[in-house]
């Protein structure tokens, strides 16, 4: 995202290798970072299957990291994307801006409408 802007990710669907209840042990699994990379803070972690889970990020930065170690993994996951802009002096939730999906195979397509 650009300065002053922040990122909605909606996991429209999630299907991963099935495992134990903890998300620590699982040779598949979506961590979503607050930030660059890795290294930046945890937002989430998905380890299982699920639908219409909604991550926002705090700034313009979000990092999403698939790993699919198991033998036999899972579908992987699909969700969308969108660029929302932030107005620190509003009460109401900005509009988004800019939109697309991704999937599990990291390709993103997106779309953009003109800044007003």
């Amino acid at each position: 995202a650009r300065a002053k802007e922040r990122i909605r990710v909606v996991f429209e669907e999630v299907t991963l290798q099935k495992g134990d209840v903890s998300c620590l042990n699982r040779a598949d699994l979506i961590k979503v970072h607050d930030g660059r990379n890795e290294g930046s803070p945890a937002i989430t972690v998905l380890c299982d299957e699920g639908a219409s889970l909604e991550v926002l990020s705090t700034g313009s930065d979000l990092y999403i990291e698939f790993v699919a170690n198991s033998e036999s993994p899972g579908q992987g996951f699909k969700a969308t994307f969108q660029f929302q802009s932030v107005d620190l002096g509003s009460t109401s939730d900005p509009p988004f801006v800019d939109s697309g999906r991704l999937n599990s195979n990291m390709v993103a397509v997106g779309s953009n409408s003109d800044h007003k």
